[in-house]
């Protein structure tokens, strides 16, 4: 028997020997070679200066239109100058561009006044690149004071009609538009159109004119850990409008001029974002008909971990900030979970709002605000919510709207509940409220207490565990009344 395994033992021991033979060659020099030319240093190259004098736009784009390099890198501790004076940079396909140094859109005095042309473009690519520790900077206020500017728009990074698109660097900032000169449907500091698998992370993006980033008609882009600070002349922070598939997570826009994040797309996800100070209209804006996006409604969307904190501005009463929430141009089951909304001592801001389609909520809050949920036509299903830290009324139902609210927080006294009572033209002479509290029961001794003349006219209708309906003989109601259970 020994010897038999002594036997297998050696015939295994033979077959593993004899299969297995190692190359102990080393690579031949013109080998590394090869490998080594697929990228290139531009600086070191000895084609582009980096002195920040010299226009180094062409250099750069014969770099790149080479086709022996597929990663070209701009190295730090380089100022990158770039006429954009009737050019562009046109990045092709399968190309890797490192930005590592700074890329600075050059201030120049033209007699012809040529318009400036988007600084990074390119139109049908694929597997493209731009990646990096560096900044690209628009040089925005100088080519502003230029006296022979004259409002010319221009993005910093444009693709078109491409797929698989990456954008990294450390910053991107200061594009520039003349103020006196309204916006229009295609500028944007970062604009991607008709594009498919786009992937925009660990960015900074600042002082932007009108949007910031633009996802428009396009699919499956992921947008991640971008943070966004604007200027007097910001419009929104983040806009996607049209298309589906979208992720936008872990983003911070803060001093937009309008909407933080728009929202205009289709089976589509924001988590954890945070929207502070934007001046007017929503921080977050779901299905609107924007300046840059469709006008989609937003459908099947899901949005969790968010907050939208608006600040007292300093401005005309009709700029400050409308809703934290917004829904609105039919859109349709989206659900909003663990987000809160955040006003201000004298705030003129709902929490959430819903002038049409339908909306799922859960676990959300509005505190500081006017109203924490405002209702127009709709559905509405709420879920465990607070809306007790507000300055007016719990909610405000201006038009005939759907809602179901369960465990739902009205005051800090859950036994003491200040309701409006509906707006409606549609329940012939009568105008209900339905109210849904887990302190009512069935046999619960219940007052209504008017707290204004208009409310006078009412009464509880029908009353069971959870729940209670007040009828008001006002078709028109729009008096305040006071619900305490004993």
């Amino acid at each position: 028997m020994k010897n038999n395994y002594l036997f297998i033992f050696v015939t295994i021991l033979s077959i593993i020997t004899i299969g297995c033979e190692v190359d102990n060659s080393i690579p031949e020099q013109n080998e590394v070679d090869i490998l080594d030319k697929h990228s290139i240093n531009a600086v070191a190259s000895g084609m582009v200066s980096g002195d920040g004098i010299t226009n180094d736009g062409p250099a750069i784009q014969a770099l790149l239109n080479d086709p022996n390099y597929h990663t070209i890198r701009l190295e730090a501790d380089n100022t990158f100058l770039i006429d954009v004076n009737n050019f562009s940079i046109n990045i092709p396909s399968n190309k890797t561009l490192i930005i590592d140094g700074e890329v600075l859109i050059r201030d120049r005095y033209y007699a012809n006044n040529n318009p400036f042309y988007d600084l990074f473009y390119a139109n049908g690519v694929d597997n493209v690149k731009i990646l990096g520790a560096g900044i690209i900077n628009g040089n925005g206020e100088a080519i502003k004071n230029n006296p022979a500017y004259q409002g010319s728009r221009f993005a910093l990074v444009r693709f078109e009609n491409s797929t698989n698109i990456e954008l990294s660097v450390k910053t991107i900032k200061n594009n520039v538009s003349r103020p006196d000169i309204p916006p229009t449907s295609t500028f944007c500091m970062i604009r991607f159109e008709n594009c498919e698998n786009i992937n925009i992370h660990d960015l900074t993006v600042s002082n932007w004119i009108y949007e910031g980033i633009c996802v428009k008609n396009s699919k499956n882009s992921n947008l991640n850990n971008i943070n966004m600070f604007g200027s007097d002349l910001s419009y929104s922070g983040i806009q996607v409008g049209g298309g589906s598939l979208h992720t936008v997570n872990a983003c911070y826009v803060k001093d937009s001029g309008t909407s933080g994040i728009g929202f205009d797309t289709k089976y589509s996800t924001i988590s954890n974002c945070r929207v502070e100070n934007n001046r007017r209209y929503n921080g977050f804006n779901f299905g609107h008909a924007n300046s840059d996006g469709s006008g989609t409604p937003a459908e099947n969307c899901y949005i969790v971990n968010c907050i939208a904190k608006t600040q007292y501005q300093t401005i005309a009463t009709d700029n400050i900030a409308y809703y934290g929430f917004n829904f609105s141009s039919t859109s349709a089951n989206n659900s909003i979970v663990n987000c809160q909304a955040i006003g201000y001592t004298g705030s003129k801001a709902a929490g959430f709002n819903l002038s049409s389609g339908s909306a799922y909520m859960s676990n959300i809050r509005a505190n500081d605000c006017s109203n924490g949920l405002k209702l127009y036509y709709g559905d509405v299903t709420v879920n465990n919510a607070d809306f007790s830290d507000n300055i007016n009324a719990f909610f405000d139902v201006l038009e005939t709207a759907n809602y179901s609210f369960t465990n739902v927080r009205l005051s800090d006294d859950s036994f003491r509940i200040n309701k409006n009572l509906i707006q409606s033209t549609n329940h012939g002479t009568y105008s209900s409220l339905i109210v849904n509290n887990g302190n009512i029961r069935r046999s619960s001794n219940i007052d209504l207490r008017a707290k204004s003349n208009t409310a006078l006219n009412s009464y509880i209708s029908s009353q069971g565990n959870g729940f209670l309906e007040v009828i008001s003989n006002d078709p028109t109601p729009q008096g305040m009344i006071e619900i305490i259970i004993n």
